[in-house]
């Protein structure tokens, strides 16, 4: 996200946005498996996929 944070991945499919000072922004719960990717657009948009098979924007 542009200059909001850093996102992260993770093993328990959530999705986090981190202030770079460490300070966790937003945990979104997304899947329910291990999530392997995940970007932002400029517009806001998160898109990410997971070993579940499948891709959400």
């Amino acid at each position: 996200m542009h200059g909001l944070g850093i996102l992260s991945a993770s093993h328990d499919g959530s999705i986090m946005l981190w202030a770079q000072s460490g300070k966790v922004l937003m945990v979104m719960v997304s899947h329910t498996s291990i999530v392997y990717s995940v970007d932002a657009h400029v517009s806001g948009l998160i898109v990410n996929g997971s070993e579940d098979h499948i891709a959400k924007i």
